[in-house]
């Protein structure tokens, strides 16, 4: 897991966050995160299915 420098003021993460949109600029839904000992968690039951020509964005959010 990758973390922040001490040195230049960075604390440890203590988990990550996954959200995708739908493919049309519509809001963010949190699919999936990370604790601080590396278990996989699916937070919710969420239509992953992507469609060919759409563009998606997805965010990661580190928490410490």
């Amino acid at each position: 897991m990758l973390q922040p420098s001490a040195e230049n003021g960075g604390a440890t993460v203590s988990s990550y966050e996954l959200y995708i949109d739908d493919g049309n600029s519509g809001a963010f839904v949190k699919v999936a995160s990370y604790d601080s000992t590396m278990a996989f968690v699916i937070d919710q039951a969420v239509e992953t299915t992507l469609v060919s020509g759409k563009i998606y964005k997805i965010k990661m959010r580190a928490l410490n």
